[in-house]
Formats: structure tokens, sequence, C-alpha cells
């Protein structure tokens, strides 16, 4: 059996160790990690992952330049892209389109501002549906919420 082909796209060096960590002990997948969001097209440009894990707030490029390159250059029906923040509580799927966006109150009042990902005034399904997002991941997560999203995603395939 082929190993899955994974990209780990986050500039919390200590949270893309900890994701390749669960992946590789699982077995079953090739990890390749960028810390931001520059380093990840270049790493795109060069091999097409099965799986990437994307935050969307990084220096350099943000998220949705990430998945605005992916959609753009990328087959959407083989990589499949799990959208990570910490921006929100997002609620991944479970079902077939059971999708949430639920802002995280405390984080936006600390900041005084809105978070991005609000601004887009989109419903997470338009961001799913127009950038092939198949799953969205809260930051922090357990490593149970993190493997049950990974196994969505890979019945979904």
């Amino acid at each position: 059996m082929d190993k899955k082909q994974v990209l780990v796209v986050d500039d919390e060096k200590d949270l893309t160790f900890l994701i390749s960590e669960i992946l590789e002990s699982q077995g079953g997948y090739d990890v390749v990690i960028a810390n931001d969001g520059k380093e990840a097209i270049d790493k795109l440009r060069s091999f097409e992952p099965d799986i990437v894990f994307l935050d969307f707030v990084m220096p350099a490029l943000r998220g949705n330049e990430v998945l605005r390159f992916i959609n753009e250059n990328l087959d959407k029906k083989k990589t499949s892209v799990i959208l990570m923040s910490g921006l929100g509580e997002m609620v991944y799927f479970k079902k077939k389109d059971a999708w949430k966006w639920l802002p995280n109150r405390e984080i936006v009042k600390e900041r005084g501002e809105v978070p991005e990902l609000l601004k887009w005034k989109r419903s997470s399904e338009e961001i799913a549906q127009e950038f092939g997002v198949k799953a969205f991941l809260p930051k922090p997560f357990s490593r149970e919420t993190f493997l049950e999203v990974l196994q969505s995603i890979n019945e979904s395939d």
C-alpha cells in the first residue's frame, strides 16, 4: 500500500512537529512541513499531496492565498484540505455537508478586531465549495479530535 503524502502548513513549529509525530505514529503517511504560506506554495510546486493541513493566519502568505494556489494548480479531487485556525470555533464534519463556523468571542474581544475569516462574510460551506476544503479543525485540538478528522477525510476519499 502506498503511503499518503501529507503537507502540514503552520507557523507554529511545535504544532507541525506534533502533527507530524501523530501521522507517523499512525503509519501510512509521508509528512512534509512548511512553516509559512510562501514555503507551502514552494513545496506544492514540486509535489501534489493527498492531504494538506493548513493554518489560516501565517506570515509571508496567509492560508487563503495557499488555498487559492491549491484551487488553481492542483487536482481538488486528489488533494483534501483541512483548514486549521485558532480564530474561531470551527466544527468539523462528521457527516457530509455538516459545516459550522462560530466566531471565538474571546479572541475577537482581546484583539479588538474581526478575524479575517469572518471579514470574508462567507459561510464555511462557501469556503468549502470555493476552495475544496474538506474539513475544519479548531486550534487547540486534542489528539482524538485530530484523528477523528483524519479518519473522516480518509473515509471520504
